[in-house]
């Protein structure tokens, strides 16, 4: 890419930010679809655990190789453009195809299916993603330009995460899809279509020069090599600081806590977990037996005897509240269902609780 003193044109600043979006959103759906396995498609945990693992492993080690070639390359179009435009079209390709999953296929088959696809979606995102984050760097060789550059990217982008959160009340809606594995496949082809085209952008409107002629290194096996044995050394280096490592080790619990998270609300046995569980009481009814009640909500959180009643109570989510707690009243001899209603009074009190929580740290 070229470097150039004048002022960046707005229009090439958004063209990258469109990028941006693109880049952040394919892995923050891909977090949210990622329930449905568990949820829906009945994966167990352990086979969840691999499908994040190994593509991640896959994809640290392709990152540094993806960044040599990029950075090396010669090109009539530069070193970045053409490989954002092809990584592009892979990702999208590949996250359409990755969702295609049908019950009637068997949970093994749907495994090895989203797993290989997987590989080809983190491939594709590192053949985008590397030369494009390399790209809006070089688009000026100004400081503060390269600060607008990134600041209007990161704005564009983070709306991505705004925006993520609601494809699950959309999945789980069933006004509009029978069920989440059906939305996920419908929803994926929209999704991937359109971010394909966004990750596009910066490869289409971003201009750069030739490199055709530029002193770089080869592009070969062993010049690949030498250039991860660099990184290792580095990166030994980088770990020998012991600052370094306490702010690597605090990354890691904050995301591990995030994925802990959304573990538990996957593999959890209650389905009142899900956003906007609450719309689910509109399927009870009077004299409904407690196992139909528990294939509607999932398992109660808690329950306890009084006289010739069982109570027994769930957290449903209900969207710009929280969990609100949903008593359930049965007869104790046929365990048939009553009656259910909010309580008002338990919600009030974890409210009060958290607040005295939030003033005390808040001093």
């Amino acid at each position: 890419m070229s470097t150039i003193t004048k002022k960046v044109p707005f229009g090439q600043k958004l063209a990258f930010g469109v990028g941006m979006l693109a880049n952040q959103m394919f892995p923050a759906v891909l977090g949210i679809f990622m329930v449905v396995l568990v949820q829906d498609l009945g994966f167990p945990g352990w086979m969840w655990g691999v499908i994040y693992f190994f593509p991640r492993i896959f994809d640290a080690l392709t990152d540094p190789i993806m960044g040599y070639i990029s950075d090396n390359t010669k090109s009539r179009w530069g070193r970045r453009r053409q490989y954002v435009f092809i990584g592009a079209i892979l990702t999208g390709i590949a996250f359409i195809a990755m969702w295609q999953l049908y019950r009637g296929d068997g949970i093994n088959y749907n495994f090895i299916y989203f797993m290989l696809w997987s590989f080809v979606f983190y491939l594709g995102l590192t053949i985008f993603s590397v030369p494009y984050v390399a790209m809006g760097y070089e688009m000026s060789n100004d400081f503060h330009e390269r600060t607008d550059i990134m600041a209007i990217a990161q704005w564009v982008g983070q709306w991505a995460w705004v925006i993520a959160p609601w494809f699950w009340v959309i999945m789980y809606d069933q006004e509009m899809f029978e069920s989440a594995d059906v939305a996920t496949r419908t929803l994926a082809v929209w999704v991937g279509f359109i971010l394909m085209l966004f990750a596009m952008v910066p490869a289409v409107f971003i201009k750069s020069e030739s490199t055709l002629n530029k002193d770089y290194a080869p592009l070969n096996i062993k010049s690949i090599g030498n250039s991860l044995k660099e990184i290792f050394k580095a990166f030994k280096e980088a770990f020998d600081s012991k600052p370094f490592r306490k702010l690597c080790i605090a990354t890691f619990l904050v995301l591990s806590a995030v994925i802990i998270m959304l573990l538990l609300q996957a593999c959890g046995s209650s389905k009142s977990m899900a956003l906007n569980s609450v719309q689910l009481t509109n399927q009870l009814r009077p004299g409904m037996s407690y196992e139909e009640v528990v294939n509607i909500l999932g398992k109660p959180r808690s329950s306890q005897m009084q006289g010739d009643k069982l109570i027994a109570r769930w957290n449903l989510q209900e969207m710009w509240k929280g969990y609100i707690p949903y008593d359930m009243v049965f007869n104790s001899k046929d365990k048939t269902l009553i009656s259910w209603s909010e309580n008002t009074k338990a919600y009030e009190a974890k409210q009060a609780q958290l607040k005295m929580i939030s003033d005390e740290i808040g001093k």
